[in-house]
């Protein structure tokens, strides 16, 4: 909420996206606000002071809606914290909120000792998913922390209150190949359905080494310093890189909750724009999914080769565009006029990869596409002068 000027202002507009998704800000207990980056939600309804007042939350809201961004607010109706007042009034089991969450009775073994229903695991390698609570004396499910009791969907009354939202992988780049990026946004983009980016995977940007002293993803921690790096998925949460200042631009301070990716310098927001990189690539990307053809288009796959494949989408008159991908390691001819037998001797190249050796406008012919491994490209039936894609020269950023 403290850079919501830096939201608002020409970065968002300059980025060309139509939603944000704004992480958990509801309010929660300043002793646990953090155990799992703010999913310990004490009150759905309000903004937690640590990111401002309500006040500020509508002056972001009013912001994007001047630019035509739709605000999504991240929300998580798994759990609650255990500081909320449905789950103290549970323990008490003050109607109507006893049953509000998920309440088991224990079990007693040969030996007379007490232990949980079953011998469910907790998610984020913390022993059991059951908790004792002496007041209530039964055992409550807690999927991920303990602080984070589970609410019961078998009740109607949280059901109606809670109408039912991922930084969860490795970026895009990390978990496929950095050459595949544009690719992958190509289908993400193209095809129908909605298209969800996290954030940074627009500029390709990789998953940032985080030392055991830096990590604070709990799934990670919980296991120890030998084993952190497989479970934690900080590498994939490090802040978006602005521009090439310190901090990257994401703050004005000299400390940032995790580490810069150090690629930041020539792999952020101002540099990608001046030149072709994957930033480009997605935005031409964006502006191809407001036309007819993308919005209301058919679709017909195909698949060429073991490692090639194509999609193309076409509506009435409008131009149809052909999208081909390479996934393999070699150099592959593909004949895109053989699967499709209506398309034009040549087509114009309308979206290209950084690694494809094309660029936009120019001219190939269907039945000899050349693809370099990893390689993407988007035809078009247009004429050679339609469509043009207009890029600013330069980016101002406001601070």
């Amino acid at each position: 909420m403290r850079h919501s000027n830096q939201i608002g202002g020409k970065r968002i507009s300059s980025t060309r996206f139509t939603y944000v998704l704004l992480k958990i800000v509801m309010e929660m207990e300043l002793e646990i606000s953090m155990d799992d980056f703010r999913y310990d939600v004490s009150n759905f309804e309000m903004v937690d002071e640590l990111f401002g007042t309500m006040q500020d939350f509508d002056r972001l809201r009013d912001a994007f809606q001047k630019r035509n961004i739709k605000l999504i607010l991240d929300f998580v109706p798994n759990h609650t914290s255990d500081k909320h007042p449905w789950f103290i009034k549970s323990v008490q089991r003050k109607e109507p909120y006893t049953n509000d969450y998920v309440w088991e009775d224990l079990i007693i073994d040969e030996d007379g000792n007490r232990k949980p229903p079953n011998n469910w695991l907790g998610v984020f390698n913390i022993g059991s998913a059951w908790e004792w609570n002496k007041v209530r004396q039964q055992y409550y499910y807690h999927a991920f922390q303990v602080k984070q009791p589970d609410l019961n969907y078998r009740c109607s009354m949280v059901v109606e209150e809670i109408k039912i939202g991922n930084h969860d992988c490795s970026r895009v780049a990390s978990r496929t190949n950095p050459l595949l990026v544009d690719g992958l946004h190509m289908m993400q983009t193209l095809l129908p359905g909605t298209a969800i980016t996290y954030y940074g995977d627009k500029l390709g940007v990789q998953d940032t080494y985080v030392r055991w002293n830096q990590t604070v993803d709990p799934s990670g921690r919980n296991v120890g310093m030998l084993r952190y790096t497989t479970f934690s998925r900080d590498p994939a949460r490090s802040p978006f890189p602005w521009d090439d200042s310190e901090s990257a631009g994401f703050t004005n301070g000299t400390q940032t909750w995790l580490p810069i990716n150090p690629e930041y310098w020539r792999e952020n927001l101002v540099q990608l724009f001046k030149f072709k990189s994957h930033l480009r690539t997605y935005r031409q990307l964006s502006n191809l999914r407001q036309i007819p053809t993308i919005l209301k288009g058919d679709l017909h796959t195909y698949a060429f080769f073991q490692w090639v494949f194509g999609f193309s989408r076409s509506f009435y008159d409008h131009p149809t565009f052909f999208v081909v991908i390479n996934f393999g390691s070699k150099l592959e001819k593909v004949n895109i006029k053989a699967a499709r037998d209506t398309l034009p001797e040549v087509l114009k190249v309308k979206v290209s990869s950084i690694n494809s050796g094309y660029v936009t406008g120019n001219m190939a012919r269907s039945d000899t596409i050349i693809m370099r491994p990893k390689a993407a490209l988007v035809f078009s039936t247009s004429k050679p002068n339609e469509d043009i894609f207009f890029f600013p020269k330069t980016i101002k950023i406001t601070y």
